[in-house]
């Protein structure tokens, strides 16, 4: 009883530190930063800021986060040393300040593309930087990780208030806490291949795939409202999910605790826990539904008195479709934790299919509240499928 209890009693405190993380920087930039963003450039530059970090946020979650999961997901698979993981930073860095700069080239010349490439480039080992903490169990560093972050957000608001331009925001942000990782972690030490290298590279380029689609997804609205809306729907639209995503956010310290528990031991999962984490997933989602409806309209009044609070089936539909993808997002990490890469990637693919389809048609016709229809059809088709694979699949693989 003591073992379970001293167990259970730290679990729940990396959790808490995991979400304090979130919160802390999730909270700042939501609350203090975009909001004298908001307020300094006005709702249209605003709304194309949105834009340009939705790539940044899909290729550093994407790439970062792809290396990040599959060294948790393989650690008692198979046998692997860490010069592996430095050899796809190796491989995968270039590609995401490559890419970022060929996407922002649509939008803006000159030394603006090298300053946002490298924004691109340093938030991708951002996200990587995580695993340090993650394979030690070491959550409370994780928090200083992120406290540090915010701290370098922070610093960069108020150079951006002297210079109007947001580069210095991010850029500060990245840089406090990459120099964190090297000088308290040998995260970037080792050359050596294990002989299990071109598996390695083979499930982690799958699962970076599959979390590039859905990052793609989560931050389609940036781009298919921007197209056909512009810049300031962008901006409604980003406001009105505001409170939505912030529950979503939840789901990344959750499934960081999960997919970290279940690489040092993957015994102590059962039909048993997933049938109460899936019940307890559908009761908390209902909870959230209610509160996020009923915030929403206060939050846009009090930090976005430029917009119109009081649209309720704009409400209603964006929120829904926040809470389906939460749902979803619980479940596919014990997807990925279970069965692996290859099954995320083919959930992901089916539901980014109809996702991108219903989107653009949907707001072609219909607006900004077709994509809300859109994301709340798509994200309630994925909590579906999700159940029914888990169920099926990933319960079988347990017996």
């Amino acid at each position: 009883m003591k073992e379970l209890y001293l167990k259970y009693k730290k679990i729940l405190r990396d959790l808490m530190y995991t979400i304090g993380a979130q919160l802390l920087m999730n909270g700042v930039l939501q609350i203090i930063i975009y909001p004298i963003m908001n307020r300094t450039i006005g709702q249209y530059e605003f709304g194309n800021i949105i834009t340009y970090m939705g790539f940044v946020y899909i290729i550093g979650d994407a790439i970062g986060s792809g290396i990040c999961n599959n060294r948790l997901a393989l650690k008692k698979s198979i046998e692997t040393s860490q010069g592996d993981y430095n050899h796809l930073l190796k491989l995968f860095l270039p590609l995401s300040f490559i890419a970022g700069g060929i996407l922002i080239h649509l939008y803006f010349q000159g030394i603006g593309v090298l300053i946002y490439s490298f924004i691109v480039l340093l938030t991708t080992i951002r996200y990587y930087g995580q695993v340090q903490f993650r394979l030690q169990l070491d959550f409370q560093k994780n928090f200083i990780y992120f406290a540090i972050l915010t701290g370098g957000y922070g610093i960069g608001t108020i150079a951006f208030l002297f210079t109007k331009s947001w580069y210095c925001i991010f850029l500060t942000g990245e840089i406090c806490a990459i120099l964190y990782l090297i000088f308290t972690t040998y995260l970037f030490k080792g050359k050596d291949k294990s002989q299990n290298y071109n598996k390695v590279l083979h499930s982690t380029s799958l699962l970076i795939f599959s979390y590039l689609i859905t990052d793609i997804l989560v931050n389609l609205y940036r781009f298919v409202i921007n197209y056909y809306c512009g810049p300031e729907a962008v901006s409604t639209y980003y406001v009105f999910s505001m409170i939505g995503k912030t529950l979503i956010m939840f789901t990344a310290p959750i499934n960081n605790i999960i997919l970290s528990y279940l690489a040092d031991d993957k015994s102590q999962f059962n039909k048993s826990n997933f049938t109460t984490i899936v019940k307890i997933v559908l009761i908390v989602s209902v909870l959230c539904m209610i509160a996020c409806v009923i915030v929403t309209p206060i939050y846009i009044t009090l930090l976005y008195p430029n917009m119109n609070a009081m649209n309720w089936t704009l409400n209603i539909v964006v929120n829904a479709a926040q809470i389906f993808n939460f749902g979803a997002g619980l479940i596919i990490t014990l997807i990925l934790a279970t069965l692996g890469a290859k099954y995320h990637l083919c959930l992901q693919l089916v539901y980014g299919t109809l996702f991108m389809i219903t989107a653009l048609l949907f707001t072609k016709y219909f607006g900004i509240m077709g994509f809300g229809f859109a994301a709340c059809i798509s994200n309630f088709f994925r909590l579906i499928e999700m159940l029914i694979v888990g169920y099926k699949k990933l319960l079988y693989s347990m017996d």
